[in-house]
């Protein structure tokens, strides 16, 4: 989950299917002062674990290889204030558990027995000992 302080909205991702009796697939979010569900509904068919804001941009990471009906590879983004699906798509081959957005790079991490590659990758770390990997892509 991901606090926007700029508007108070608490984005939230996971494996529920409903919040509140509404129907909400993967992704809902929440308005942080009332703690009310907001309309915003995409839906992801997988698991969504990571989720970052920078610049007026939710980027979410998870197991999912579709979001609001449009194929993506474990990563996407919405325009936080359109709350629509934007054309960022890299792809990567492992679940994402992490990401940490920057004004150079978006981060990410996973659990992979080897690095995972996104396009155009511009950093690359990794900790063995745990099998997680850390990469970032030019933006």
């Amino acid at each position: 989950m991901v606090l926007d302080p700029a508007t108070d909205v608490l984005y939230v991702g996971g494996t529920f299917t409903e919040v509140d009796g509404s129907p909400r697939t993967r992704l809902a979010a929440f308005d942080a002062v009332t703690g009310n569900l907001l309309p915003w509904s995409p839906s992801a068919n997988d698991g969504v674990f990571a989720m970052a804001i920078h610049d007026g941009t939710l980027y979410i990471g998870g197991d999912f290889t579709e979001l609001a009906g449009e194929v993506r590879g474990r990563l996407g983004a919405f325009d936080l204030a359109t709350g629509d699906l934007t054309t960022w798509a890299p792809s990567v081959n492992a679940t994402v558990f992490s990401i940490l957005a920057g004004s150079i790079a978006i981060h990410v991490a996973g659990d992979r027995p080897s690095p995972m590659v996104l396009p155009e990758t511009a950093l690359a770390l990794s900790t063995p000992q745990q099998e997680r990997y850390f990469l970032g892509t030019r933006m």
